[in-house]
C-alpha cells in the first residue's frame, strides 16, 4: 500500500508514525511550521499485520488511535501493530491515517 508522510523534520521511521494515503494531506503537515517540508512515499506491506480500527478526529469514545504512550501501550499488549483512523490535518482536510505501533510494522515499510 503506497502511504505518505508529511514533515518539517524530515523523515525517521519510528514507533508512533503517522501515514496517509492522501498526499495532499501529508503535504499539509509538512509545511504546517511555515518551514521548507518533505514529502516522502513509502510502501508498507500488511501482510501478517494486526490492523485494528481507532477512533477518528473529534470522537470522545470507542478504541482509542495511539495518539498517547498510554494508548499505544495498551494497543500494543492486545497484539496490534497497526492502528487505522480517520484524522484531519492542520488545515481541515480529513484524511485516514494508519499509525505504527510495532517493531513488525516498522519492518513493512520500504522506500516507494
Amino acid at each position: 500500500m503506497r502511504l505518505y508522510h508529511g514533515s518539517s523534520k524530515g523523515f525517521t521511521a519510528h514507533i508512533g508514525l503517522c501515514l496517509t494515503d492522501d498526499s495532499a494531506a501529508a503535504w499539509e503537515y509538512a509545511v504546517r511550521s511555515g518551514r521548507p517540508g518533505t514529502l516522502t512515499t513509502v510502501e508498507l506491506s500488511t501482510f501478517g499485520l494486526k490492523i485494528a480500527k481507532g477512533r477518528d478526529f473529534g470522537e470522545g469514545s470507542g478504541d482509542a488511535c495511539g495518539d498517547t504512550p498510554a494508548e499505544i501501550k495498551r494497543l500494543r499488549r492486545r497484539g496490534v501493530d497497526v492502528v487505522e483512523y480517520m484524522d484531519e490535518a492542520p488545515g481541515g482536510m480529513r484524511h485516514r491515517t494508519w499509525r505504527l505501533l510495532s517493531r513488525k510494522a516498522l519492518a513493512s515499510l520500504a522506500a516507494a
